[in-house]
C-alpha cells in the first residue's frame, strides 16, 4: 500500500500507484478532521496495523485541527486530539508520540489514552527547551527524539530524564 497526504486528503493506492482511492473530510460517514494532510505514520505491530494522519482544517468550515487514525485501511477514521495543530508523528510498540503546536504528546495504547510530557530539562545541567511547539519526533526501541525551534532532545525512560542539543554561534561570532 501506497499512502499521500496532500491538501486535500489522503489518497492510498494498493497497486503502486496505478489506482487511488481519496480520503477526506466530506467523502465517508466517519472521516478525517481536516483535509489538510502534514504528516503520516504507519504503526504496525503483530496486532494492529494503523495509519495516522496529522489532519489540519483546509477550507470547509466543519474541518478542524486533530489526529486522525484507520485501524482498517481507510474504510473508517477515528479523530483524536480534536482542535490540537498536529505536526509529526511516530510510533514504536504500542506507543504513539505526536509533536504538536501545544507541546509533545505520547499514547501508551494505540491512542486509547493520552498524557502531555512535562517540560523537557536536563536534571544536570538545568538546560531547557523554552517554547511548547514540537515539530517533529521519532521513536525507537524506546528511544524517542524531539525537535523543537529550541533545540533537539533526547530521552531514553519515557521523558524521566532528557538531553538536550543545540546548534547556535555565541553573539558577535562570524
Amino acid at each position: 500500500e501506497l499512502w499521500i497526504g496532500t491538501a486535500g486528503g489522503l489518497n492510498k493506492s494498493p497497486d503502486n500507484g496505478l489506482t487511488w482511492t481519496n480520503y477526506n473530510h466530506t467523502n465517508q460517514q466517519n472521516p478525517i478532521s481536516g483535509n489538510f494532510v502534514v504528516a503520516l505514520a504507519q504503526q504496525k505491530t503483530a496486532d494492529k496495523n494503523i495509519i495516522w494522519a496529522a489532519t489540519w482544517k483546509a477550507e470547509n468550515l466543519q474541518e478542524e485541527y486533530g489526529l486522525s487514525k484507520t485501524e482498517n485501511g481507510g474504510l473508517t477514521w477515528t479523530v483524536l486530539l480534536p482542535g490540537i495543530k498536529v505536526q509529526n508523528i511516530a510510533a514504536d510498540g504500542a506507543n504513539v508520540y505526536v509533536a504538536t503546536h501545544d507541546g509533545l504528546y505520547k499514547s501508551p495504547d494505540y491512542g486509547a489514552t493520552w498524557f502531555t510530557f512535562p517540560p523537557i530539562k536536563e536534571k544536570n545541567s538545568g538546560e531547557a527547551v523554552y517554547t511548547l511547539e514540537h515539530y517533529s519526533v521519532y521513536a525507537e526501541n524506546n528511544l524517542v527524539w524531539a525537535g523543537t525551534a529550541d533545540g533537539l532532545a533526547r530521552t531514553s525512560n519515557n521523558g524521566y530524564s532528557w538531553d538536550i542539543f543545540r546548534a547556535f554561534r555565541q553573539t558577535g561570532q562570524d
